[in-house]
């Protein structure tokens, strides 16, 4: 099961941070830069910074950062996890 969910709330998205980073190596991981999505919590935040990388939130009422960061995420989502998701 790769832990996707339809409906991401904060505590489930600081699992999958969890879960990200038991198999990342952070050592060149510098900012994490996210949304300011209601999922991305406190405690996701904290996830992260134990990490190592400084998390920052893309600014506010900058439409075009966060379409940029939308672009990155969903590109990397089709690349990445509906590979997969429908193995051949």
């Amino acid at each position: 099961m790769l832990g996707i969910t339809a409906n991401p709330a904060g505590p489930w998205s600081a699992q999958a941070a969890r879960n990200f980073l038991m198999n990342t190596d952070t050592t060149r991981l510098k900012f994490l830069i996210r949304d300011r999505g209601g999922q991305s919590t406190d405690a996701f935040d904290v996830v992260f910074a134990d990490a190592g990388p400084r998390v920052m939130e893309s600014p506010a009422q900058a439409p075009k950062m966060n379409a940029r960061c939308e672009r990155i995420i969903g590109t990397l989502r089709r690349e990445l996890l509906e590979e997969h998701a429908h193995p051949e």
